[in-house]
């Protein structure tokens, strides 16, 4: 299951979110973060390419959700589950090069 949490902005421009400890939450750096540990931890990537790093950052930073799960959910997940669903729920795919490097990409 998945939950998302909108961060909104009030008038003298401070954020407001609310958090709650059974909540885990992505923001853009943390779930790209994410996304290369899991790739490299399960072997599909020796490396992820930092253009394509930067570039998926930049895409997640525009979007006004933030990426969360239940900390239950995501304990019972193995690590090849967190990397798909960090990649599923990011509209992320990884293409892959001749030399191991992973290379991130939007899913239209």
């Amino acid at each position: 299951m998945l939950f998302w949490r909108t961060t909104r902005t009030t008038e003298d421009d401070s954020e407001q979110q609310t958090v709650d400890p059974g909540i885990l939450l992505f923001g853009a750096e943390q779930a790209v973060a994410a996304i290369v540990f899991h790739l490299i931890d399960e072997h599909a990537a020796t490396a992820v390419t930092e253009e394509s790093q930067a570039r998926t950052v930049g895409r997640l930073r525009q979007s006004p959700r933030t990426l969360s799960i239940h900390r239950d959910f995501w304990s019972a997940m193995t690590n090849t589950q967190r990397l798909q669903w960090l990649l599923d729920e990011s509209r992320t795919t990884a293409a892959f090069c001749s030399d191991g490097a992973a290379i991130l990409l939007e899913v239209l």
